[in-house]
């Protein structure tokens, strides 16, 4: 009995720590391969740890990696007495193998794996450590596998009292997606609060668990991404692969490298889920499959980790790396020369044993790590942009971390390289999605500090002259800081300015145009659309806040405040229409068209309250003139002043008196700015615009006496209290010298001086 357990051990740590190895070559590889590398052929690497701890026997070989360790030279040449000097091995029967009787040492290279010691068998053949050993391994065995066993008869339970959705329409989705797929098996759908995102559970009679309200949450197009990504999960047998991973985990509990080796399974595994779906879907649907994995991870958290349970957004840390592979993604060939031959020879090498006599020249390969490459700078970029930055609570310790992400790419990435188009790629993504987006916290940190480190250099809409041929000291320091700190041209930076603003350079937008115009200057032809349409997404966003109040020299939290750029309205229109006919492919075509009909209903409002009457009245009509859907029934024959009201008092459907209040002071604080800026004319629409929203409210008001249990103000009265707050002493929103500008135009008195 106790030879049997001696014997288990043995080849439980030998096979442990020789999976840790295989753990950290898969790792090394796909480190070195990268993109090279598929997200199929990656998570097919890991089958070989798998494999190398299930074989209970490895045919000795001169191709094994294990010839050059010396763990693996101690268990194929136990020592009957130990040497006294632990750097030192006499080779078994090494006399033998050389001419002359000299015996021969050689050097044992330390290895961190804790792995035998150096001494050999010898000291595990004594019964203590036998027996403490085996009852270590049982008890932390026996937790985990009582652990499990609990967690999944609770879950099992709750899930029987659950329904099955029948829904048709959702069915019949899921059968169509089956069918792309070629899953036979028959897959249920149930809707239950176990889980906190999508996930498939059980392999013989696999169910679809969604979180409750999901199915009303997503349309059908974005739930179709979802089936079809867990529908690839069946067809690849992942529930069947996980569950061997769980075993091997609790097996090899005491291994940390095989834990980790275990999640980045579980991450590859997901890439590989997501080409395969994306396979089937069409390269076309890329973009919506990544803003549905996006929405999935803004409104859903990662389900709670079980056997048998593969979900959707399982190693949540590893998102990002999904999303670039969706972004580039391209159908590649089924089989890859590259992927097979990477795991032909990981198999050899490691699948195979140590041969029993080792000649004293063999000397160990050197496994050191790669040079830097643009491709890692890329990653680290990237991890500290998003990954890191997440970590910290503090929004400037967020914004640091991001900076630091942007110069990596900027200043080493390019340095190291710069004709790669996907540095510049990365930098305007950074820009529009990172900076630009509200998608983090900390977006408004990250656009405010932006702004201050901008407004010194560039302004909100710079000299171009004086940045290109600086005469002053000050416009020579100021050129200076921006072509050798911010690596930006001043050429460059007009012609964009010409081409596609006025924009303001203080915001993150217009620096997300900047470098992707630079990315689609070096780009082929064929990326020639996906750098276009970054850059026309860029505008779209400056149309609704990527501007400041121009009359701001010196940004601070007092007059920080996002305010659209309506500047470039006619500009993006133009994009729009230029993305239209540069389309070919149907389904991503009606996208674009979608998201213009969208952006003119979205402008029209703001241009109106802008008192850019003619500007709004052409894109209502273009909207009437080209997508005659856009209204129907009792909006068909809707008037532009109608249909402006009706989209501001839209957003009080719910009657609420100091919603509607809130927005019409808000409108009146627009019109005191306006008049500090001597825009006269802006500011009688802003009253005027005031006065209609008073009017259409008490309107509704009055049809829907039994539903509203308080009035309005009278406008005179909400007029005064805006008024009153902006020439309030403890409101910094206006200085001094502009509140003066106010009185003097509404005719009022200096205010007293306090004594």
């Amino acid at each position: 009995m106790n030879t049997t357990w001696t014997s288990f051990l043995d080849w439980l740590l030998r096979s442990s720590w020789q999976a840790a190895i295989l753990t950290v070559l898969v790792l090394l590889a796909q480190f070195c391969l990268r993109q090279r590398l598929d997200g199929r052929w990656r998570h097919l690497l890991w089958l070989l740890v798998l494999a190398r701890l299930a074989i209970p026997y490895s045919p000795p070989s001169p191709a094994s990696l294990f010839n050059y360790l010396p763990v693996e030279s101690a268990m194929a040449a136990p020592q009957t007495v130990p040497t006294a000097n632990f750097a030192l091995v006499a080779p078994e029967n090494s006399a033998r193998n050389q001419q002359s009787t000299t015996s021969t040492v050689v050097p044992v290279r330390p290895t961190p794996l804790p792995a035998l010691p150096t001494l050999g068998r010898a000291r595990w053949r004594t019964s203590e450590w036998s027996v403490l050993l085996t009852v270590a391994w049982a008890v932390g065995v026996t937790v985990l596998v009582a652990r499990i066993a609990i967690q999944s008869m609770h879950f099992r339970r709750r899930l029987r009292r659950e329904s099955a959705v029948v829904e048709p329409r959702i069915l019949e989705l899921l059968d169509d997606c089956k069918s792309l797929m070629r899953v036979r098996q028959r897959v249920r759908i149930i809707e239950t609060d176990l889980v906190e995102s999508p996930a498939l559970f059980g392999f013989f009679q696999p169910k679809l668990l969604l979180p409750k309200d999901l199915t009303g949450c997503f349309a059908l197009a974005e739930l179709r991404h979802i089936f079809l990504h867990e529908m690839a999960h069946v067809r690849r047998r992942d529930m069947v692969v996980q569950w061997l991973g769980t075993c091997f985990q609790i097996a090899h509990w005491f291994n940390p490298v095989l834990w980790f080796g275990f999640r980045r399974m579980a991450a590859d595994r997901e890439l590989a889920c997501d080409e395969l779906a994306l396979s089937v879907a069409g390269e076309s649907e890329r973009q919506d499959y990544g803003r549905t994995i996006v929405k999935l991870l803004e409104n859903f958290s990662q389900s709670p980790a079980l056997p048998g349970l593969v979900g959707i957004l399982e190693e949540k840390g590893q998102i990002m790396r999904r999303i670039l592979m969706i972004a580039g993604f391209q159908r590649r060939p089924r089989w890859s020369l590259l992927g097979a031959g990477v795991a032909v020879a990981l198999g050899v090498a490691t699948l195979t044993g140590a041969q029993t006599k080792r000649t004293p020249e063999a000397t160990p390969p050197d496994l050191t790590g790669t040079a830097q490459t643009t491709n890692g700078l890329r990653e680290q970029a990237w991890d500290m942009a998003y990954n890191i930055s997440a970590k910290f609570k503090d929004p400037e310790d967020r914004w640091r971390c991001v900076k630091r992400g942007l110069e990596l790419l900027r200043d080493d990435g390019i340095g190291n390289d710069p004709n790669d188009v996907l540095l510049y790629r990365d930098i305007s993504w950074v820009f529009q999605h990172k900076m630009g987006m509200y998608l983090d916290q900390a977006h408004l940190i990250y656009k405010f500090r932006w702004a201050q480190e901008m407004q010194d250099v560039l302004g909100s809409h710079p000299n171009f002259a004086a940045l290109e041929n600086p005469q002053t000291p000050a416009e020579q320091e100021r050129t200076r800081k921006l072509r050798d700190v911010y690596k930006m041209d001043p050429a460059l930076i007009e012609k964009v300015d010409q081409e596609y603003g006025p924009l303001d350079w203080r915001l993150p937008d217009a620096h997300a145009i900047y470098w992707a115009e630079l990315a689609r200057l070096k780009a082929k032809d064929k990326e020639q659309e996906t750098v276009r349409r970054s850059i026309y997404q860029s505008l779209q966003q400056a149309c609704l806040w990527g501007a400041l109040d121009r009359s701001v020299t010196n940004v601070t939290t007092n007059n920080f405040n996002l305010l659209p750029n309506l500047d470039i309205v006619a500009k993006t229109d133009a994009g729009f229409e230029e993305m239209i006919a540069a389309t070919d492919e149907p389904g991503m075509k009606d996208n674009v068209k979608n998201g213009h009909k969208n952006f003119l209903k979205v402008m029209v409002p703001l241009l109106y309250e802008d008192n850019r009457i003619e500007e709004a009245a052409r894109c209502f009509e273009k909207i009437k003139r080209t997508y005659t859907n856009a209204f129907v029934g009792k909006m068909a024959n809707i008037s532009l002043d109608d249909y402006v009201l009706g989209q501001i008092v839209e957003n009080y459907r719910s009657m609420d008196v100091n919603k509607v209040a809130a927005a019409i002071l808000s409108t009146f604080h627009r019109e005191f700015i306006a008049l500090v800026l001597d825009e006269n004319d802006k500011a009688v629409n802003y009253q005027n615009l005031a006065q209609q929203i008073w009017n259409r409210y008490t309107e509704r008001q009055s049809d829907n006496s039994q539903k509203i249990g308080q009035s309005l103000q009278p406008l005179a009265d909400l007029r005064q209290m805006a008024l009153d707050d902006e020439l309030s002493p403890s409101n910094q929103r206006l200085s001094m010298s502009a509140k003066a500008i106010l009185r003097t135009k509404l005719g009022l008195p200096p205010p007293e001086e306090s004594n």
